[in-house]
């Protein structure tokens, strides 16, 4: 039985939890579980609007001092960076307890553009929490120590299929930005089609790259290709029943939950092998992993599975096993780990 010591954490959760939002958020899925087991979460914020959504952050911190003892963020790089800069900066001032779960893909770039900034902030910061190994040795390059605690995935909400004998249809989902290179799974795929003429891809996502995958998709003439823009769950759980194949494609990425959704759904995955992906893909063994941009190889892999059966039940199987690391059993062992550090 996991037991807390005798001072309770009481949490004040900072994320975007905004209507509208393209997936559930780490920091609602924790905030969620800790719930379950009695620990008091307060959210903040529900704001669309980056400013509005800053300032009842900071709002929520003050007025709801007496709430919480501990500030859990969720953060990224770049201009998303100013939530966990600012809530620390509130937290050092009103004398609480601070983590940051740093999940930005792109720390490598940010760190090395804003190293003064980087370490201005995480000096003020109790605990630093990163997904894998890949994003503690960064921080480990700053000085910086972590605790390593994977994401969290609700097995329950997706529905696993035993996939035994392949068909040609792949999925892809993200949001429609460079450092996920949506372009990349249509040039494979355009490779992949002539090979396999029944093949069908379907794209979940939306952004600013959408212009260009649509005018890649008209100029070669591209059949097959289904753009379902942003769905619901619901939708979403029975297009991880329809395919076979999970294609992720990203330049720099994490921990991409939506990897971890395909393997609670029994799909082979296919990616490529940056950041911290191989923390979570072992080549040929859960899954399949190619260097970055490489779309011949991966038409060549994803041909492969489809004529070797064997080979493809192999990595569906093993796919699936390997989400129980990210069942709440074990994730929660670890978060009662840092709690316990922080409240005496």
């Amino acid at each position: 039985m996991h037991s807390l010591k005798k001072s309770i954490p009481k949490i004040c959760m900072i994320g975007s939890y905004y209507t509208g939002a393209d997936f559930v958020i780490q920091a609602e899925e924790i905030a969620k579980y800790l719930e379950k087991e009695g620990i008091s979460v307060y959210r903040t914020s529900f704001k669309k609007n980056r400013i509005l959504r800053l300032l009842d952050m900071c709002l929520c911190l003050i007025t709801k001092q007496n709430y919480y003892n501990i500030i859990q963020v969720q953060s990224h790089s770049y201009k998303s960076f100013i939530f966990p800069a600012i809530s620390t900066i509130i937290g050092r001032i009103l004398k609480k307890k601070i983590i940051i779960m740093y999940y930005g893909g792109a720390a490598k770039h940010f760190f090395a553009q804003y190293p003064h900034l980087i370490k201005w902030i995480f000096n003020k910061v109790d605990i630093i929490v990163a997904a894998n190994k890949y994003m503690g040795r960064i921080f480990k390059q700053y000085g910086f120590s972590t605790e390593i605690i994977p994401h969290v995935l609700d097995i329950s909400c997706w529905r696993y299929r035993n996939r035994l004998t392949p068909e040609p249809k792949l999925l892809w989902v993200r949001h429609f930005r460079k450092d996920y290179n949506p372009l990349m799974a249509l040039n494979m795929f355009n490779i992949l089609k002539n090979k396999v003429p029944k093949a069908v891809l379907k794209i979940v996502g939306e952004g600013d790259l959408k212009p260009e995958i649509d005018s890649y998709i008209h100029k070669h003439h591209l059949k097959d290709v289904h753009l379902l823009g942003r769905i619901t769950h619901k939708e979403l759980v029975e297009l991880y029943n329809w395919a076979d194949f999970f294609i992720n494609t990203s330049i720099v990425d994490n921990q991409p939950v939506t990897i971890l959704e395909a393997f609670a759904s029994g799909l082979v995955v296919i990616s490529t092998n940056v950041g911290g992906i191989p923390n979570i893909i072992s080549d040929g063994i859960n899954g399949i992993l190619i260097p970055s941009n490489n779309v011949e190889k991966m038409a060549e892999k994803i041909y492969f599975l489809l004529n070797n059966k064997n080979s493809f039940a192999s990595l569906a199987k093993n796919g699936n096993l390997s989400i129980r690391n990210f069942g709440w059993e074990n994730i929660y062992k670890k978060w009662l780990q840092v709690y316990n550090t922080l409240i005496l």
